[in-house]
């Protein structure tokens, strides 16, 4: 599936509340996440596992605010990043970041991540 009919298919899902990407390498992008953002608003669960997200595709997941958990597995997430989506996503309880090796958790986002009861960060074994 492409982005385009996955765009269109996931408008169509207003209700779905848990999504995973994992290893689809032809949906992905900024734009793709947007769209599951603003068509999904009871989306409460989203996993990406694969290399593919970018500091550029954060906007679209930081869009998804109703989220309880959210796992972007082996990602190039950076730390900025991640305080982007913390700071739209308030809901979280449970957040695991394993093998996302560019993000450095000190300081404030050291603290936003301490409010979240489940956290598995980019070192911890899989």
């Amino acid at each position: 599936m492409t982005d385009e009919g996955f765009t269109e298919a996931v408008k169509e899902l207003p209700l779905l509340e848990d999504l995973e990407l994992s290893l689809c390498d032809n949906v992905g992008g900024s734009g793709v996440y947007k769209v599951v953002g603003d068509a999904c608003t009871q989306l409460k669960h989203f996993r990406l596992s694969k290399h593919g997200l970018v500091d550029n595709d954060v906007p679209g997941i930081a869009s998804m605010h109703r989220l309880r958990s959210l796992q972007l597995f082996s990602n190039r997430l950076t730390s900025m990043g991640l305080e982007t989506i913390l700071d739209n996503c308030p809901q979280l309880e449970s957040l695991d970041i394993r093998r996302c090796n560019k993000v450095s958790l000190q300081g404030t986002l050291l603290a936003k991540c301490a409010k979240i009861k489940k956290v598995r960060l980019p070192h911890d074994s899989i």
